[in-house]
């Protein structure tokens, strides 16, 4: 159970670090794209 719960929680890390990178990229993108007009 406790094993589990460790693995799940490493789950939720890596998610929340995919979404915090994916929203720093579309917000860069967004940013150079304003730049460019």
């Amino acid at each position: 159970m406790f094993l589990h719960f460790t693995a799940l929680s490493h789950v939720y890390d890596y998610i929340g670090f995919m979404i915090t990178y994916m929203y720093c990229f579309i917000l860069l993108h967004c940013l150079q794209r304003l730049n460019d007009c």
